[in-house]
């Protein structure tokens, strides 16, 4: 039998997913909580191996080869300990209508985390990747704070519609599901409120720890400040969902 608390994060990069785990903490802070799993690198390769009580070869084997076994053998461990379990997944690490896709909707509690303007996540994402800064430290702040970029409008195009096509798809497949929506830009504005938005998908009470977090918006300097030809390219920056 699976804990109640069998839940998987489906969202995109630079979409908040470290921001909302952190959040999943403060109110389950013994349960297990996983990145990015099912992606081919492999994913929280310091806890996998013993959980599981398999080697990280094997559990990488898993993750490319047979992610629902994966996914059944983290369930069963969850359920042997008594504790909750989260992971994440990304739209591009598992296409859906496969077997492990069907047992998330059959079985796990469906948190889909969007972005409402995939633009931003585009300008994110370019960001991270020039300056190979991808967590939202104190220290990577410093470090993406003299980045400017020059934004190729065909492929941020190309980006927001495949975005916007996932995002659709995970709404039409999880249809009838135990299936829950959050916004990034809700939690990111207000963390402390966005406890409550996530105790209530839960049904507990929220906490009240007034902590600082850890992990803040990275990308906090205007677009227009660092992007070079941001004139050419702002009719890409809107809301989308």
């Amino acid at each position: 039998m699976t804990h109640s608390r069998n839940c998987i994060l489906i969202s995109s990069a630079r979409s908040g997913t470290n921001l909302f785990l952190s959040l999943y903490e403060e109110l389950f802070p013994n349960d297990i909580i996983l990145g990015e799993i099912f992606r081919k690198t492999g994913d929280s390769l310091d806890k996998l191996p013993e959980i599981l009580n398999a080697s990280e070869e094997d559990i990488l084997a898993k993750s490319r080869e047979s992610p629902a076994q994966l996914w059944d053998e983290l369930q069963a461990a969850a359920s042997r300990t008594q504790r909750g379990l989260i992971a994440k997944i990304f739209y591009e690490h598992g296409r859906r209508h496969t077997e492990i896709w069907d047992k998330f909707k059959e079985g796990s509690k469906i948190i889909h985390l969007v972005r409402k303007n995939p633009f931003d996540a585009y300008v994110s994402l370019e960001v991270a990747r020039q300056s190979d800064a991808w967590k939202s430290t104190s220290p990577n702040q410093e470090k993406v704070a003299g980045i400017t970029l020059e934004i190729d409008p065909f492929a941020a195009e190309d980006f927001i519609e495949e975005i916007s096509d996932c995002v659709k798809g995970v709404r039409e497949f999880f249809k009838g599901a135990d299936f829950h929506e959050i916004m990034y830009e809700d939690i990111a504005a207000s963390p402390q409120t966005a406890i409550k938005q996530v105790a209530d998908i839960f049904g507990v009470e929220p906490s009240l720890n007034k902590r600082e977090f850890g992990l803040k918006k990275q990308n906090t300097i205007p677009h227009q400040d660092r992007i070079k030809n941001y004139d050419f390219v702002s009719y890409l920056d809107n809301s989308v969902f």
